[in-house]
């Protein structure tokens, strides 16, 4: 009887473990690495950006083969456009090596919560991969360009905003967890990285546009959208952005170029940049403290300025505090234009007075238009690089 049970056991585990029923072969599965979605009239367009394996393959591979292959389907749906893409291509589509999601600036204005939901909801999708919005072109025509350096084009895009977010502050990275995080968390609002398309478009989906020295069109990222709840509503230009990066505190490394007392220009590369938003109620209003320390170092020096002398750093730091102080007013005037807390304001009245936060939370985005922002920078310069006079203070007149 004992045996017959074991029997009997073994079976039923056999018929539960199955193994990989679902599985899917290499050989059957195209690699998206690049998604973008268009709005065209009630459907959204997506397009898919997928690897050409016979172009990387070292012995049987064709080097007039293009990189990548570009398909694009329509649907009332995001999941209902990408299963129609099934009857052009021959393999199934497999987003976990995505590299780069775009959204157009005409979706982007109506909304782009719902196109959301299929990316949060497939297991599929990782969370190593960049979103961006397209800039005066579809999402579809960025991903039918061919790039140099990278053979890649979503490749070049995410290597391109990471290493720009890392160097240079207007440019912020943001992930899908990110994302989904500043839309549905109240007292937040959103922002993402722009791309544009620079010189010819139509040359730029040639293959000649990365044989030449000098190509006919390239990338460039500038600026950063704004969105009030899940709407594009704005845009901030460079100085705005830097402002906005540096008060969120997202500034790893940067260049402020001051002018010298005696005229001509000097940059700092600061390289320890941190920031902090605490908020406190005066007289039952919300006000808000941005406290922001930095260092750095004198990166290019074009004035003759004796740097040996501790009140001329002294007059430095004070221009260099007065100018980030100037980037982040700027971002502050443009967020109370377009009504969008962008800078998390709610978040941190929430943890200081969450009652007072239930209060005024329902019109949260307009009546913080009206609160007292106090901005406090701290700025010391640590090290004068390889020389100590600069190259025009050795100059002879």
């Amino acid at each position: 009887m004992r045996l017959f049970a074991l029997m009997l056991c073994g079976f039923v585990c056999l018929g539960v473990m199955t193994g990989c029923w679902n599985r899917k072969e290499l050989n059957d599965l195209s690699i998206v690495v690049g998604f973008g979605i268009d709005k065209a009239k009630n459907q959204y367009k997506v397009s898919a950006q997928v690897v050409n394996p016979g172009a990387y393959d070292m012995k049987t591979g064709s080097a007039n083969l293009a990189p990548v292959t570009l398909y694009s389907s329509y649907g009332p749906t995001v999941s209902e456009a990408i299963r129609r893409m099934t009857t052009m291509t021959p393999r199934f589509n497999y987003f976990a090596h995505l590299r780069i999601l775009i959204f157009s600036e005409e979706l982007s204005r109506e909304g782009i919560g719902k196109t959301l939901d299929y990316m949060s909801r497939n297991r599929e999708f990782r969370n190593d991969f960049n979103i961006i919005v397209a800039r005066g072109v579809k999402a579809e025509q960025l991903l039918n360009f061919m790039t140099p350096l990278e053979r890649n084009p979503s490749n070049s895009m995410f290597k391109m905003l990471e290493v720009s977010t890392k160097v240079w502050s207007p440019s912020v990275s943001t992930k899908l967890d990110q994302l989904v995080t500043s839309l549905s968390v109240e007292g937040s609002s959103a922002v993402l990285t722009g791309i544009r398309l620079k010189g010819d478009i139509e040359e730029g989906a040639k293959s000649s546009n990365v044989s030449a020295i000098k190509p006919s069109a390239h990338y460039e990222y500038g600026g950063l959208a704004i969105f009030r709840r899940d709407k594009l509503i704005g845009w901030m230009n460079e100085k705005e952005s830097r402002g906005y990066s540096t008060i969120t505190d997202q500034v790893d490394e940067s260049i402020v170029t001051i002018d010298c007392p005696s005229g001509g220009k000097l940059s700092v590369s600061g390289i320890r940049v941190q920031s902090e938003i605490k908020a406190s109620l005066a007289q039952r209003k919300p006000e808000f403290d941005i406290t922001i320390k930095g260092e750095g170092d004198i990166e290019d020096m074009e004035c003759k300025l004796g740097l040996q002398k501790e009140s001329q750093l002294k007059e430095l730091q004070t221009r260099l505090e007065d100018e980030i102080a100037g980037f982040c007013q700027a971002a502050l005037s443009k967020a109370r234009r377009v009504k969008s807390d962008i800078f998390g304001f709610g978040n941190a009245l929430h943890r200081s007075n969450p009652r007072y936060w239930n209060k005024v939370k329902k019109d949260w985005q307009n009546d913080w238009t009206e609160s007292q922002v106090h901005i406090h920078v701290h700025y010391v310069i640590r090290r004068l690089g390889t020389i100590s006079s600069g190259v025009m203070d050795e100059m002879k007149e």
